[in-house]
């Protein structure tokens, strides 16, 4: 219910995550019918979306604000000397969300906007009349420490349809961080990296930076004029201070992703510029008794207009990828692991669809991972893919198409996957998604519609229904709820069904012929500014799942009470009451196995973490009550070390002791992340993960340098003498 970038109080339970790093449940598809449409549903897609009228998404209540137009681009250095930048649109208008809503600043913060056909140009002057109070540590990209440092962030609704944008960000070392969210800011996916440019110095007063975002990078609609939606923001760690041009008031649960509130700015004359993007790339593997492998694909990005998208790639490969955290899981249910490969990430939010973390109506991780005749997990080349995104008008639409290869035994399957929304106003939209998936004779597919509409700014209501299709049988799911999200207020009440069976052909359900139903109320408390306490924040929660036959149940009432000081300290503590019906037993960890049967516990726990604007930073939880009429005692312990801004030493240790009548044992996770950054271009990773319940250690060395905007060089090492060596290389037309 608190933002995920600028987090005001974060909810983290002493609760210990799952330890399963393996994918989640895959399955292959019973027979049904095929379906007509596969043939022709990218190509038709692509033409509606080629030749639909191209109305503006949501009409502007404001005139919108002229941006000044430059001959010639700025050099990106960080130094702000150029006579464009005096001819520039100039914002100065930031008030404080933090420490007091709607107050005037400390520092003063000019931001310069100027644009030429190919790119958006910014200049930010942070003021600031204490130097040497001046924070930067984080240096290497896509690092989001840059959220403990002095921090210029602005988010950018391209189609003006005040949900969706990109969101950029730097601190005084010029770093470079960026995302895709959608829904402004429910789903933020910040494993994408687009391709923009930024630099910064320490200049008279302050600090300055300069950034340089193509419209390729963007996507627009086509016309003579584009508005865009664009929300400013500046952190000061020392002051407390979160600054917002304009204000996004506490009434709303994120920050700049509130792109609803965003004022116009308006384009004439630009141009997606590159209208080709070609990424080769090749990668050889090496182990060391000698043996090894290579090969080579090919990622294309071609706008087929400046609103629409289209992406191949051929022999994809995966190898950069940084593997999943080790993660502790003593439930019967899966993960939903984070996607972090780049050909499923551009432009994720407009195929989203569910509940997050417990139906993913489409949900990647399932594509290149299949089940084994012998029931085991494993991966599979990715021969082709192909996807099409973008807008036209009021209308988002997204096209997906893969082809697996075989492996193990088990033949090779295609993907398909179609997504559409229509806004209706702003805020709100009806869309729909239909999946497929093939392979080895058979076949499964989903098809939904669902909605989401706004009340009084912050209240929401939005559900989906669903049906799902395999082998002549069919299962459907539908879910409602209405909810208001804020650091002011926040409440939910939802009801989910998962009909028996039902599994989205390309998405994962957690709990398939289960209903729930949840209500949730979270009543924040300000104190003011002579207290040194920032907000309190009592919590309820009450979560009831039961199987749709009546054979078990699952219902937890929690209550929670969160402190958060001025400068981030922050104590949650929570107590618990579950009862729970077990129809079948299920296997704990390991072989603890756990009997039917009907249970009853109560839990209390908390967690305190340190200010995390400190050099060192940490954070311990603890949590201690019942599990499954034994005892159950679990802690975690986690520390970020940052003595500048080139090293980050960062261990965490989660551990948890389950005492059964019949058994007793600890499951733990241990792990330790060193960061090494000599400069901006070149990084140095090590990662040593311990996992008890596969009695396994890893341990994996990564070397990554950066000769420009998407050319790298990555090598990586293994504990198992297997080394993987990649070059990719980016062409631009």
């Amino acid at each position: 219910m608190t933002a995920r970038i600028y987090k005001e109080s974060r909810r983290r339970r002493p609760r210990l995550p799952s330890m399963d790093v393996s994918a989640p449940q895959c399955r292959r598809p019973r027979r049904c019918p095929p379906s007509p449409l596969r043939q022709n549903l990218v190509w038709a897609c692509i033409l509606l979306a080629h030749c639909a009228p191209a109305r503006p998404a949501v009409p502007d209540p404001v005139p919108p604000l002229d941006v000044a137009r430059a001959e010639e681009p700025p050099r990106i250095d960080g130094r702000l000397d150029e006579p464009l930048w005096q001819r520039a649109t100039r914002v100065e208008a930031f008030l404080a969300r933090y420490p007091i809503e709607g107050a005037a600043p400390s520092r003063r913060t000019e931001v310069l906007l100027a644009y030429t056909e190919h790119a958006l140009y910014l200049a930010v002057r942070a003021m600031e009349p204490e130097p040497e109070a001046i924070r930067a540590t984080a240096l290497r990209r896509d690092d989001f420490a840059i959220t403990r440092d002095d921090q210029f962030a602005l988010a950018i609704d391209s189609f003006r349809d005040r949900r969706n944008g990109y969101w950029f960000s730097t601190n005084p070392l010029g770093v470079r961080v960026d995302a895709q969210f959608a829904d402004e800011g429910e789903r933020f996916e910040d494993n994408w990296n687009g391709v923009w440019d930024t630099a910064a110095s320490t200049c008279d007063g302050g600090w300055c930076a300069e950034l340089e975002i193509p419209w390729a990078t963007l996507r627009f609609p086509a016309g003579p004029e584009v508005v865009m939606g664009i929300n400013l923001f500046r952190r000061i760690p020392h002051t407390d201070e979160q600054l917002f041009a304009p204000l996004i008031p506490l009434s709303f649960a994120e920050g700049t992703p509130s792109v609803s509130i965003a004022p116009g700015y308006r384009f004439r004359g630009i141009s997606g510029g590159a209208r080709l993007d070609l990424r080769p790339f090749a990668v050889g593997s090496f182990a060391g008794d000698g043996s090894g492998s290579d090969g080579g694909g090919l990622f294309v990005r071609y706008p087929l207009s400046d609103a629409l998208t289209l992406s191949a790639t051929v022999n994809a490969d995966f190898s950069e990828v940084e593997v999943d955290d080790a993660q502790l899981n003593l439930t019967r249910f899966p993960l939903f692991l984070p996607e972090k490969r780049d050909f499923f990430l551009e432009n994720a939010g407009t195929f989203t669809a569910g509940v997050p973390g417990e139906i993913e109506l489409f949900f990647p991780r399932v594509i290149g991972l299949i089940e084994t005749p012998a029931g085991d997990v494993a991966t599979v080349p990715l021969d082709w893919g192909l996807k099409a995104t973008g807008h036209s008008g009021r209308l988002e639409l997204g096209l997906l198409a893969v082809a697996t290869g075989s492996a193990d035994a088990v033949p090779g399957e295609q993907f398909n996957v179609a997504r559409a929304k229509y806004a209706l106003g702003s805020r709100s939209f009806v869309g729909g998604l239909w999946s497929r998936r093939e392979g080895g004779g058979l076949a499964h597919q989903t098809t939904a519609v669902d909605f989401s509409h706004h009340f009084a700014r912050q209240v929401r209501l939005q559900g989906f229904a669903a049906r799902d299709e395999q082998g002549g049988a069919g299962s459907d799911a539908w879910f409602a709820s209405l909810s208001r999200a804020g650091e002011r207020l926040a409440f939910e009440l939802s009801l989910l069904e998962l009909g028996r069976g039902f599994q989205p052909a390309v998405g994962l359900a957690a709990r398939p012929g289960h209903r729930r139903l949840a209500a949730g109320l979270t009543l924040p408390w300000f104190p003011g500014p002579q207290c040194a306490v920032r907000r309190f924040a009592p919590q309820l929660e009450l979560r009831r799942w039961e199987a749709l036959d009546g054979t078990e149940y699952d219902e937890t009432i929690a209550l929670g009470f969160d402190v958060e000081w001025k400068g981030g300290r922050r104590l949650d503590t929570e107590l618990l009451h579950q009862r729970e019906r077990l129809a079948a037993p299920f296997a704990l960890y390991r072989e603890h196995v756990v009997p039917a049967g009907d249970y009853t516990r109560w839990e209390a726990g908390a967690t305190l973490a340190s200010d995390p604007t400190r050099p060192l930073a940490w954070e311990a939880g603890l949590a201690a009550g019942g599990r499954y009429g034994g005892r159950h005692l679990s802690g975690n312990f986690g520390l970020s070390w940052r003595p500048g801004h080139r090293l980050v030493v960062a261990p965490l240790l989660l551990a948890d002791r389950i005492e059964l009548d019949d058994a007793a044992f600890t499951a733990t996770v241990a792990q330790l992340r060193i960061g090494i950054t000599p400069t901006a271009r070149l990084r140095l990773d090590l990662l040593g993960q311990y996992e008890s319940e596969q009695r396994a250690t890893r341990v994996g060395l990564r070397a990554r340098y950066d000769w420009r905007e998407g050319t790298n060089l990555i090598v990586a090492w293994d504990a198992e003498e297997r080394g993987t060596l990649k070059l990719n290389w980016l062409v631009r037309w």
